[in-house]
């Protein structure tokens, strides 16, 4: 399975990931960032979930899922 987890608070981020390498220790967990950036790598990484923030700068979570929903439904 690959996690990928969207936060523009990298402390955040990391604390989501390091509790889902705890949980899912075979599963690949990916921190993507946030804004465009996280979208490119979404998009490279292709996930099965992600953790993604609603309120973030330049590109907001809800944005985000609208344009990975256009991509893979």
């Amino acid at each position: 399975m690959r996690i990928c987890v969207a936060d523009d608070e990298k402390q955040v981020r990391e604390g989501i990931i390091h509790k889902l390498r705890d949980c899912h220790p075979y599963a690949e967990v990916f921190d993507v960032g946030f804004g465009q950036s996280a979208l490119d790598k979404i998009f490279a990484v292709q996930p099965d979930l992600l953790f993604v923030d609603i309120r973030m700068p330049e590109m907001d979570g809800l944005a985000i899922l609208q344009a990975v929903k256009r991509f893979r439904p």
